[in-house]
């Protein structure tokens, strides 16, 4: 998209030179007016070299001192919305690429990149809007179609191979980027292989799409096979080394690898990318709790909490710490707070029943515990009744945990 925009770029740009010597301004405007465009078509090229290095910040730098250079610059915009959209600010995207359709209301990659901003947000109607519109300004953009059909699958649960994306492949057969979004709809509805293979040949066409790797990694690790996925994520580290989210995700493969220390360094180096990053924090909490350092892993989640305090992982992570360490009470109002906004928990289920049996709140736990039953793993089943029986041990007269490990051994 960007060759495209930035070919765009220099033929409005040139466009503006050659109307110069007609328009009747004074020979200082003119000049001035020159100078401009050309200042600003050199800023919209630094901008685009500073973007495909990965340096996003200065990206965004430069395509504002573009605008401010020609505020009549529909490229400007829309390239400037582009970083917005990659730095997940998506609100400012959408505002950018409204003026460049303003500016242009012909200029098909403004709505493109409106879509996926509005697909972030889960707007998917006015998503798919935004592709329907691009669509019906070049009908043999493929991308858009690989888009449309990528918003519908997510929303809509169509079939991966349906029109959108065989539109995209007729158009553009060996598109890199048509294969990565092909292979996002496969892995939304559970065909990891195909995900795979479509992430590969995207791979292929384009050895440092690096998105490709990430999403590779994370289908790797979704069937369990962390080796690879962490190969995937080292690939796509080397590729962009600012990026927080590569070293998160290698993070999250090595906790559940058993790898605690390697899971733990990687979650900080994310956090010193990006000190907002509340997923990388409450990782860093589960690999200090995993080395036994509870408090310190409490400490990860309510620092985590107090950036976002209704995170379920959050609350869920710090409900169980504070079920380890005997503050029952805190547990359960967390654990609890969890629950209220994702009721399919089956372990934070199961350690909410665990409290109230501690707690000797019998009728309770037995609720609880029930109803996680039928949505839990046999691991977590196994793991509840191994810490209960414990429990047992130390308080051999409660009738609460004896019918708690009674009813979980029914199962």
């Amino acid at each position: 998209m960007r060759s495209k925009t930035m070919g765009t770029a220099a033929a409005v740009f040139a466009a503006a030179l050659c109307c110069t010597a007609i328009v009747s301004l004074p020979e200082p405007a003119a000049a001035q007016r020159k100078a401009s465009s050309r200042s600003a078509l050199f800023s919209l090229r630094q901008g685009n070299e500073l973007e495909q290095s990965g340096d996003l910040d200065g990206a965004l730098r430069e395509y504002t001192r573009a605008i401010e250079l020609d505020k009549n610059s529909p490229e400007g915009y829309l390239s400037r919305g582009d970083v917005y959209r990659k730095q997940r600010n998506y609100e400012s995207a959408i505002r950018d690429c409204t003026t460049a359709i303003r500016l242009n209301p012909n200029l098909a990659e403004a709505y493109m990149v409106r879509a996926s901003a509005y697909d972030a947000l889960g707007e998917d109607a006015k998503a798919i809007a935004d592709t329907d519109r691009a669509i019906a300004i070049d009908p043999e953009l493929a991308s858009t179609y690989a888009r449309r059909g990528q918003i519908r699958n997510g929303r809509r649960v169509v079939e991966p191979r349906g029109s959108d994306f065989d539109a995209a492949f007729r158009l553009k057969p060996r598109a890199a980027s048509d294969y990565f979004l092909r292979g996002n709809a496969y892995r939304a509805k559970g065909d990891f292989d195909g995900a795979i293979d479509d992430y590969t040949a995207a791979i292929g066409l384009l050895p440092g799409h690096r998105l490709s790797y990430m999403n590779r990694g994370s289908t790797y690790a979704g069937r369990g096979d962390y080796g690879k996925a962490i190969a995937d994520y080292d690939r796509a580290i080397e590729l962009n080394p600012r990026q927080a989210d590569g070293y998160y995700n290698r993070g999250s493969a090595y906790l559940a690898s058993g790898d605690s220390a390697k899971a733990l360094a990687d979650y900080s180096i994310a956090l010193e990318r990006d000190p907002a990053y509340t997923k990388a924090r409450i990782g860093r909490g589960a690999a200090l709790f995993n080395q036994g350092h509870k408090e310190e892993a409490i400490a990860e989640y309510r620092a985590a909490l107090r950036d976002e305090p209704n995170n379920t992982v959050g609350l869920a992570n710090l409900g169980q710490a504070l079920y380890y360490t005997g503050d029952l009470e805190g547990a359960v109002t967390s654990l609890r707070r969890s629950l209220s906004a994702n009721p399919e928990q089956a372990r934070t289920r199961l350690y909410l029943g665990q409290c109230y049996a501690l707690q000797g709140r019998r009728e309770l736990a037995l609720e609880e515990l029930s109803e996680a039953i039928s949505h839990a793993t046999r691991d977590e089943l196994e793991s509840s009744r191994e810490d209960l029986r414990a429990e047992l041990y130390r308080r051999p007269g409660s009738d609460a945990l004896r019918a708690a490990i009674g009813l979980l051994a029914r199962d």
